[in-house]
């Protein structure tokens, strides 16, 4: 299960100050998705996928259901993908 720090570290503090009015909603999700992928949603995620054998090590439910999110959001570029380890990898 994925398990993001609830906290914004000081850099997404920041970032999130300068792009509150810009981009709301990815500082929405940031700030609440603690919330929003709470354990239960996330064990419901992954009983929806069955387990396959071979190929890349698969990516947490939440995570995926986060990335599929903000692309409907941001359709715009398929590189606007959050970045596992970054939710403002793209925003700035």
């Amino acid at each position: 299960m994925w398990n993001p720090p609830i906290a914004l570290t000081p850099e997404e503090q920041k970032i999130a100050t300068r792009t509150r009015k810009a981009r709301k909603f990815f500082v929405f999700v940031r700030e609440h998705r603690h919330e929003l992928l709470d354990a239960t949603f996330q064990d419901t995620l992954a009983a929806t996928y069955r387990a396959a054998s071979g190929g890349k090590e698969p990516v947490e439910a939440g995570m995926l259901a986060l990335a599929t999110l903000l692309q409907a959001y941001w359709p715009y570029r398929r590189e606007c993908a959050i970045s596992p380890h970054s939710l403002y990898h793209t925003v700035t």
